[in-house]
């Protein structure tokens, strides 16, 4: 075995390896992480299953889309998380589970790196992952997509093998955990065009398989048929423009990205790409179709990116970190240059890591979330409706199962279900509700507690604030939580 071809050492392989988990562990574990809003609402899903067994529909958000038959397009997640809930309070499931899934990504990355024969898998694998502070920020989160993309590798696997039955067996188990498992689809098809491009052959079993198995997961499913809209539509907020009002609000993954940003999230990994396009191109030689493939497939997802938002954008750093390691191992470069890129993927992976760390704080940290979950559940009659911002409600429902909640997870949801209710929920956020009990009274009756951030993130925030805190209808009580200023309504059922 040559030199160029020798694996390198396992012992050494996993010390690198161990760079990943360790970084995750320094962010998730800080004493200021707060994290990802999401994950109140996967581990809470999961505390449920562990504790009242199965979901049928979703109480706590009665006026949305959620409310009945509630379609759970995150099962698999959530049962693979219910043991973590079961055995652990929640805050600690939230950590425990982000730095579990965080580790499991990388450590599926480098095992498909290691059996496609990638030298240095784990060095990559460490590069590739911490190539932008927003794949350290997904690496270090608990979303929707952490199961899937932990399976993701082995499906590019399966592709690669052309193993009809793994690609149809991973397909299947993807829509069970993640609405978005649909993106099978034309990474199976790239790889069949490539094939037929570079070698003349075409191995459509590939995509029938891709096809059938996701097939196989809506049709057998447990939430027939509520999950074929739900799913229709999840899929259609990513390209397709909704209202304007939801569009303001919700931003984060659907946020339409520009020149900066984009150079910000993506300028390594392209960078990478174009390099080692480059360096094909001045050999004269055509790549191999299984790296061909790949390129297309994580530029195609770039471009999505573009148009669909940011949240195609992890998908394409995540295909980066998996398909430039093969598309480098087929060039040979000189010793100068090859440490001059080390040395730049090391620094650029040390700074996203650093940077990642210094933003763990921007969401309110578990015991913020427990502190207020604790003070509502206790002073409120049960079911009882809940003022918040849409995207605090999954902490507080990690630790408050008590209450009703107007809106949470996605703004999309109530719109969906009761647009003037939406509109009306989104003018009282917004600041420009001169009569807050009024409001409550027409759009949501019962409703007393109303919780407004201290540091506001949007003008009405504050202006809303500002108009509870001066309206007689309401006292102001002090909040057990430095996040949130809590007002209560005096006397709801008079203003009815």
């Amino acid at each position: 075995m040559s030199d160029a071809a020798r694996p390198t050492p396992l012992a050494l392989e996993l010390l690198l390896l161990a760079l990943v988990p360790a970084a995750i562990a320094w962010i998730v574990f800080a004493p200021g992480y707060g994290p990802d809003p999401d994950a109140g609402f996967h581990l809470g899903c999961a505390r449920l299953y562990a504790t009242e067994g199965w979901i049928g529909s979703f109480p706590w958000l009665p006026f949305t889309a959620l409310a009945e038959n509630f379609p759970n397009v995150y099962l698999g997640q959530h049962l693979l998380l219910a043991p973590l809930a079961r055995v652990l309070e929640p805050g600690a499931a939230v950590l425990a589970g982000t730095f579990l899934l965080g580790t499991a990504q990388a450590l599926s990355l480098w095992l498909v790196l290691r059996k496609w024969g990638v030298r240095w898998a784990a060095a990559w694998t460490v590069l590739g992952l911490c190539a932008s502070s927003y794949s350290v920020a997904y690496l270090t989160s608990l979303k929707g997509g952490s199961t899937f993309y932990v399976l993701l590798p082995w499906f590019a696997d399966a592709l690669w093998s052309r193993s009809v039955r793994r690609t149809f067996l991973l397909a299947w188990l993807s829509v069970y955990v993640y609405v978005g498992a649909t993106i099978l689809v034309p990474m199976a098809l790239v790889l069949v065009l490539a094939l037929g491009l570079w070698e003349r052959r075409w191995p459509f079993a590939l995509v029938a398989a891709t096809l059938g198995g996701i097939l196989a997961g809506m049709v057998v499913n447990p939430f027939w048929p509520d999950h074929w809209e739900h799913t229709a539509r999840e899929l259609g907020s990513v390209f397709l423009r909704t209202v304007p009002e939801i569009e303001a609000i919700r931003g984060g993954e659907w946020m339409q990205l520009e020149g900066k940003r984009i150079a910000a999230i993506a300028g390594a990994p392209l960078a990478a790409w174009l390099a080692c396009l480059v360096l094909h191109l001045a050999r004269g030689e055509r790549a191999p179709a299984g790296a061909a493939a790949g390129a297309t497939v994580a530029l195609g997802l770039f471009a999505g990116g573009l148009f669909g938002g940011a949240k195609m954008l992890f998908l394409f750093l995540l295909l980066s970190a998996l398909f430039v390691p093969l598309l480098a191992r087929e060039l040979v470069v000189p010793r100068w240059l090859l440490g001059l890129a080390l040395v730049l993927g090391a620094t650029n992976a040390a700074w996203s890591v650093h940077t990642r760390r210094a933003q763990s704080s921007g969401f309110p940290v578990p015991a913020e979330y427990r502190a207020m979950g604790e003070l509502l559940a206790r002073d409120s009659e049960s079911g009882e409706l809940v003022l918040s911002a849409w995207d605090d409600f999954c902490g507080l429902f990690l630790f408050d199962r008590h209450n009703r909640y107007v809106a949470g997870f996605n703004v999309e949801f109530l719109h969906r279900t009761d647009p003037q209710r939406f509109r009306a929920y989104y003018l009282l956020y917004e600041g420009e509700v001169k009569e807050p009990a009024k409001t409550m009274a027409k759009h949501f009756p019962g409703a007393r507690f109303v919780l407004v951030r201290r540091v506001p993130r949007r003008p009405g925030e504050a202006t809303l604030a500002q108009t509870l805190a001066t309206d007689l209808a309401f006292d102001e009580l002090d909040s057990p939580a430095e996040t949130w200023r809590l007002f209560r309504l005096r006397n709801p059922a008079r203003e009815r």
